[in-house]
């Protein structure tokens, strides 16, 4: 995603009228000045995630970073960090989650979906979506340990999903005996159970010779999202707002420091 760049038109008429102590530090009073007001606009975005998105992660509330300002560059900018915590790098994990809402269209496949189409599972241009029976964590995605049960399962039987090369009566049949027989006590499969009434996806067989049918993973075609957050007009709010308090505040405090010296 395009770092959000805080620069501010016009400096030249903010010298006028000034106090020749304040002329003479100018560079580093802008500086400052837009430093704070990139701050003000990472604290605007925290608020507006949490009112456009739901349940947003700790890491994405906490994803951007601030280039500071300098007296010989007085222009700020605010990035997004990556999972490792770092600048922008080959996998920017809040840039994949936030694009599609921010510009709009589909998204990257997620890891658990890379993982699941690496292994043959999930079809070229679909996504994996939670199903009803999914285990879903507080901000309302499937559950890692979930994920890495799907995962471990499907290494170890691939049958039931990838190398199934066999009709849903046979691979209920094969559900029913590894139930019955007490190995797991449920199976996993990849199918359109139900001769073919349910959506493609990760089904949970569990219960009395494996009766019970939930709906763990459901297969999607490539999502589209609309464009839901307007952060550059949010920026543009902000620094209209904020620049022009936070430069009068550090050129009071700079001047009346100064004057005592």
């Amino acid at each position: 995603m395009i770092p959000l760049k805080i620069e501010v038109k016009g400096l030249k008429e903010l010298q006028a009228g000034l106090d020749d102590i304040i002329k003479h530090r100018m560079p580093k009073i802008t500086a400052l000045a837009i430093t704070a007001t990139a701050k003000a606009v990472v604290t605007e975005s925290q608020k507006e995630m949490q009112q456009v998105f739901d349940r947003p992660t700790p890491f994405i509330l906490r994803s951007q970073w601030i280039k500071m300002a300098t007296p010989t560059d007085p222009s700020a900018e605010v990035h997004w960090k990556s999972a490792a915590g770092k600048a922008i790098r080959q996998f920017d994990a809040a840039t994949k989650t936030l694009s599609p809402h921010v510009y709009g269209g589909g998204r990257i496949l997620k890891g658990f979906e890379l993982s699941l189409q690496r292994m043959g599972i999930l079809p070229n241009g679909y996504y994996a979506m939670p199903g009803n029976a999914a285990d879903i964590d507080q901000y309302g995605n499937m559950s890692r340990s979930q994920i890495v049960q799907l995962i471990s399962y499907f290494k170890a039987f691939p049958e039931a999903g990838y190398k199934a090369n066999i009709t849903d009566i046979k691979k209920a049949r094969l559900a029913k005996h590894r139930i019955k027989a007490g190995k797991l006590g449920f199976v996993y499969f990849v199918g359109r159970p139900g001769g073919g009434r349910f959506p493609l996806g990760i089904y949970k067989r569990t219960g009395y010779f494996g009766r019970k049918l939930l709906p763990i993973v459901i297969f999607t075609r490539t999502p589209g999202y609309r464009k839901r957050w307007d952060i550059q007009g949010m920026t543009q709010r902000v620094v209209g707002r904020e620049f022009p308090k936070n430069f009068k505040r550090i050129a009071d405090e700079t001047l009346e420091y100064w004057r005592k010296k």
